[in-house]
């Protein structure tokens, strides 16, 4: 990720990031180990 990427908001199981470029991506827990919530 990068750092202008913004978080908008948790869902259960996964965060929602919104990337400079518009871009909504769902990042769901299992394929964050290693960043920090």
């Amino acid at each position: 990720l990068g750092e202008t990427a913004e978080v908008m908001w948790l869902e259960p199981d996964a965060v929602i990031v919104q990337f400079p470029d518009g871009d909504e991506r769902a990042l769901f827990f299992g394929e964050c180990e290693g960043i920090a919530p």
